[in-house]
């Protein structure tokens, strides 16, 4: 996998509970189709892209409801303690 920055992925820094993240990072885009999705997953895993030098994984989506025409924007986060826990932190923004 290759680093992209922060410039490359269009994204802002980012609070989390333990630390701040600049925005930069290793990407995974799912697919529309499932099964290949759940192919490049098990290949992840297997690959080891998750590994004890993780300090946060995110996981970001958005979500529209035709019935009322709005979008809700979704930010899942999941910070690594060096203790071995994990610290959970979810955002939604609906508009």
């Amino acid at each position: 996998w290759v680093y992209r920055n922060s410039f490359e992925l269009k994204s802002a820094p980012y609070l989390g509970y333990i630390s701040n993240y600049k925005g930069g990072g290793y990407t995974f885009s799912f697919m529309r189709n499932p099964k290949k999705t759940k192919i490049m997953l098990d290949e992840l895993e297997e690959y080891g892209w998750v590994d004890p030098n993780t300090r946060g994984l995110f996981v970001e989506f958005t979500l529209y409801n035709a019935n009322v025409n709005l979008f809700a924007s979704v930010i899942l986060l999941l910070e690594f303690m060096d203790t071995g826990g994990a610290i959970s932190k979810t955002e939604v923004k609906v508009c």
